[in-house]
This record gives C-alpha cells, structure tokens and sequence, in this order.
C-alpha cells in the first residue's frame, strides 16, 4: 500500500541550536544543547530539514541496537528539532537509575511497566503503576499537539540484519490518532565489517519521509464506510493492524540496514512485489519452523555434488576465496579417515556442509604470520588433547538465519567427533567477514580464543581468529542452561557426553569475553 507523505511546512530551516531558549527550560536547554553538541562526533543526522518541515503532533518511530542511543538519539532529533521534546516510551526502570534517570525524567519520557522489577523491593511499586496504559498516555499527548517516540520492537535488537516483530500497540497508536509517522534509522556501518552491532561507535541517523494512513484510519473508525479495505469480519481489525505494523517497519527497514522478515501483505497486493525467503506472509507467521531439516555425511558421489553446490555458491561465488570447488572434495571422501564432510539439507535441497580434520598439525607455519595468546604450549596441548579441526562450515544466505540448519550440521558433526574419541574443536573465524560466527562460537557455545594469524589457504585478506572448544566443558555450560541449544546438541548422544572426562582448561574462562 502506498501513503503519500504527510504536508509539509515549506520555509523551514535546519535546527539552529540559538533557537533553543524559545522551547525549553534554562536548565533543558543546556543538557540539549551539550549532548547535541557532542553527539556529533560520533552521530550523523541525514535528512534533518524534514524535522523542521514538520509540525507538531508526530509520532516517531525507530530501531533499537544498543544502550548508546537511548540518550544520544533522543537528545539529537529534539536539538535538531529546535528544542521542541519528543515523549519517548522507555522501560520504566531506567527512569530510577542515577542521573540517567533524571535526564529521562527531566524529558518527559512516558515509562513502560511491562518488564518486572530487578529488585523486590521496587515490584509492588512496579504493579501498581502498570494500572496506566503507556499507549493511552501517548494518545494524550498527541491530542495536546505533542510528539511522541516509540521503539516498536519493544527492546534492544543486536541483530545486525534482521529487525524483530512489531509490537501490536504501535498499531493502536498509529489508527486511534491522527498524527503522521516519521520512520528514524539507526545504522552502525561497522556491522557491515564485524557482523555485528558493536557496543560503542560511530552511526548515522536517517530520517524518512512521514507516512500517513488516512485510509487505514477511516477504515478503523468507520468499517463500513470503506469496504475497499477488506469485509466486516472479527478478524478485519487485526488484519488492519498488521498492515499498518508491516508498512511501518518496511519504511523503517531500508533507514537502518536491516530487513523486516514479518511483512504482511496489501490486502489489495503486496506493496513490496515480494517477500524475503523463508517467510510466509500471507500466513503472517515464520515458515521457517516448517521446514524439514536432515543432515547427513558425506559418503558418495551424489552426496557430494550436492555439497559442492553449496561450496560453489558461498565461497566461489558469494566470498570468492576459491575458484574451483572440486578442489576441496576428493572423490573418494567415503574411504578417507581423516576428513570428513557433511550435509545438511532443508526440504530436500542442500542448505550448507562442514568439514571436519582429524587430528590436524596444531603448528601453523611461520609464513602464516601466527601470534598466540601468553602461556599457550602447543606442543603440551597437541600431547594432552585429541583435536578436530573444524572448517568450510558453510550456509547459503537462504537458509543463513534458519537456527535450526544450523544446529542441525553441528550436531551431527558433534555425534561423530565425540563417538570416535575426540575432546576438543579448533576453528578459524575470519575478523572482517560478514557472516563472522565470532560472538555465536564464543558466548554461546563456548570457544576460547588462543591466538591469531594473518595468511592461510584461503584467498582472503581478512586476520584469522583461533578458536578452541573443549568438548566436555562446553557440555556441562550448557546443560546448566538446558535451553534450546543443550537440546538440539544432546539428543541421542548425552550418555557420550557425559561420559567424557573434564580436562585442565587450555585457557581461563576469562579469555571467552574478548571480543572482535
């Protein structure tokens, strides 16, 4: 569906922080002032002239990475609004932290009970408040001409390319009121060479062009005086709204970087022509979990052309770090001991292989530029462990974000490792690649990283990370946790796991918290 742009104030100019002492207090004024000031070293704001094009009442909406923009985006489009505040919804824990509090206070934010209190004490309090609808108070505001801010997918989102479902209450907001919609991105162009969103850092702020849904609000005010828009069911109403939710966050989407994998369609034809791979719109719901995902080793001459597709499309075509991919399967890969190749398949297609190397030389050559963390003996940890090197572990993009395919190679690869006797993993991460598993191998699963080096075999540019996993040790992490991952792990093979013994660690635990 497509929405004209709201009207316009022409004459306007960008926000001249002089023009401050006429919006705010003295003491609001100053705290504006210095933070946009010195958001600009870090923070660059595209488009600012649409927010003094613009008249009061908007609605605001924007993604959420990390906990750096919380003041800094806020402070910024309010100093380059001239000082007119925007009510942003925060958690309404943040309102009782020292001095951030009372910056979030001092701007009028409107407090959000949803989440239960850290501390006892505070959840009585927390309980009684809740009482108060966040959404009602910004549907007042609005209707008292002022504009409000909302973070729609309701938390922080370190994902770096995908944004979270809507929250339902956003549509309320969007069809109850009258007010245009401003979609405001927020990118971190690091994610792009870390492939992930980082704590700290530069971003840019881009502000999109204010969306109105005048049909969509005639239709909820006056069902029957718009039939265009779908019949009288029960069900019109939340199909409306998640619509209205899909239209936003498809604005918002191309603003900040990130795809909106829960598009619902036009229900007069889907406005984007197509949806993203994987997802069933006209179902609105995630396909994903319909998928049927085996995984297999590699034994035969049809097995491995199937992997040789993957390996062709991901690092022939996609990275370019081979050119021939016949090179990296021997044909007789059934009869070898000391290497192994598995597949795995989603809906019978091939959807990503791992090669695992038994017993592999734990020195890397000089030429290859290695550094390694103090204290590490290679020879003594080569004598005490039996290793498996992990490499060419590879997913096409299609399937990339699919948990479960990826679970699923691992875990047969994990079957095999510790049936044969093996205790611990050693894996390369590249540092620049996109798809870069680091944080994943580290903070989930548990991989200690050992040391560094420059070159290898592959035709990239990119520093290598080393990475060990002790077996034993990563098994009894999990199953503290016994989530969703101890799961997918341990089915069918737990006896085996739990059989094997508890090395000295090659590291202290602490070396798990460095990051890329």
């Amino acid at each position: 569906m497509s929405h004209r742009p709201s009207p316009t104030v022409t004459g306007s100019s960008p926000a001249d922080p002089n023009t401050l002492s006429g919006r705010l207090s003295p003491l609001r004024r100053i705290i504006v002032s210095t933070v946009g000031r010195a958001a600009r070293s870090v923070c660059t704001v595209r488009h600012p002239e649409r927010l003094a094009q613009l008249p009061d009442p908007l609605i605001f909406v924007l993604n959420h990475s990390n906990y750096m923009e919380s003041l800094l985006v806020p402070v910024t489009l309010i100093y380059h609004r001239q000082g007119r505040l925007i009510h942003f919804m925060v958690d309404w824990m943040f309102r009782h932290l020292p001095l951030i509090g009372t910056l979030l206070r001092l701007g009028e934010t409107v407090p959000v009970y949803t989440k239960p209190a850290r501390w006892r004490l505070f959840e009585g309090y927390r309980r009684r408040q809740r009482t108060f609808s966040p959404v009602d108070e910004c549907l007042a505001l609005l209707a008292a001409g002022r504009s409000v801010g909302i973070y729609p997918e309701g938390t922080r989102n370190p994902d770096p390319l995908q944004l979270r479902r809507a929250r339902p209450g956003l549509a309320h907001l969007i069809l109850t009121s009258t007010a245009p919609v401003v979609p405001v991105g927020i990118h971190f162009p690091t994610r792009n060479r870390r492939g992930l969103i980082p704590a700290l850092g530069r971003f840019t702020i881009t502000i999109g062009e204010a969306l109105s849904f005048e049909a969509e609000r005639r239709a909820y005010r006056h069902p029957g005086r718009n039939t265009s828009m779908g019949p009288e069911t029960p069900h019109r109403d939340s199909q409306l709204s998640r619509q209205v939710l899909s239209d936003v966050m498809q604005a918002l989407s191309p603003l900040c970087g990130k795809t909106y994998p829960f598009a619902h369609p036009d229900v007069r034809g889907n406005r984007s022509g197509k949806s993203p791979a994987g997802y069933n719109h006209m179902e609105g719901r995630n396909i994903m979990s319909m998928t049927r995902v085996t995984a297999t080793k590699v034994t035969g001459s049809e097995l491995r052309a199937e992997a040789l597709q993957v390996i062709q499309q991901v690092f022939v075509q996609e990275k370019g770090w081979i050119s021939a991919p016949e090179t990296q399967i021997d044909e007789d890969i059934g009869e070898q001991e000391h290497i192994s190749w598995f597949l795995v398949r989603a809906n019978g297609k091939p959807a990503g292989v791992i090669r695992l190397y038994y017993d592999p030389p734990i020195q890397i050559p000089a030429e290859y530029e290695p550094e390694f963390e103090a204290d590490i003996n290679l020879d003594a940890v080569a004598r005490m462990y039996r290793f498996v090197e992990i490499g060419r572990f590879m997913i096409i993009p299609a399937y990339r974000r699919n948990i479960r395919v990826v679970m699923s190679l691992m875990k047969v690869a994990v079957k095999e490792v510790v049936q044969r006797g093996y205790t611990h993993f050693i894996t390369d991460v590249y540092e620049s690649d996109p798809h870069c598993p680091y944080k994943f191998h580290v903070q989930v699963l548990g991989f200690q990283r050992i040391g560094t080096h420059r070159f290898g075999e592959l035709n990239c540019n990119s520093l290598r990370i080393i990475l060990v996993l002790d077996i034993a040790r990563a098994y009894r992490r999990m199953k503290q946790k016994r989530n969703r991952i101890f799961r997918e792990f341990t089915e069918g093979i737990s006896e085996e796991l739990e059989a094997l013994p508890l090395p000295i660690p090659i590291l202290p635990e602490a070396g798990n918290q460095r990051s890329i």
